[in-house]
C-alpha cells in the first residue's frame, strides 16, 4: 500500500556542530541528507518535497511503500548520521492507495 505522509521535522540545532560535520553544512542539507538516505534505502519513494518553515522546522511530504517504512528500526548508519540531530513526526496521512486497486495493475 502506498501512502503520502506529511512529516514535521525539527532540527535539534543545539546538538549539531556544522563546522565538524562532513556530510552537511547547514540545516537544509541535514534534512536533505536524511531524506536522500531514506530514498536510497527504499524507505521513501523519490518524489518527496521538503519546505523550511523557519525556526529549525521543516515540513516534508513523502510517498512511502508502507507507513511503517519510516520506523527508526529500519534506519541504517547513513540514515542515522542525520536522524540523530532531528525529531521527525508523522502529522497525518495525506493519501493512501492500495496497489491492488490501482488501474495500472488491473487485469
Amino acid at each position: 500500500m502506498c501512502s503520502l505522509l506529511n512529516l514535521e521535522i525539527e532540527v535539534n540545532a543545539d546538538e549539531v556542530n556544522f563546522d565538524e560535520e562532513k556530510f552537511f553544512s547547514d540545516e537544509k542539507e541535514l534534512v536533505e541528507d536524511y531524506l536522500c538516505m531514506l530514498q536510497m534505502n527504499g524507505q521513501i519513494y523519490s518524489d518527496y518535497s521538503a519546505v523550511c518553515e523557519g525556526g529549525h522546522k521543516f515540513r516534508a511530504f513523502v510517498n512511502v511503500p508502507e507507513r511503517e517504512s519510516l520506523d527508526a528500526r529500519y534506519n541504517n548508519d547513513y540514515d542515522n548520521r542525520s536522524y540523530r540531530y532531528m525529531t521527525v513526526k508523522i502529522t497525518d496521512m495525506v493519501y493512501q492507495k492500495s496497489a491492488l486497486k490501482s488501474p495500472f495493475f488491473a487485469k
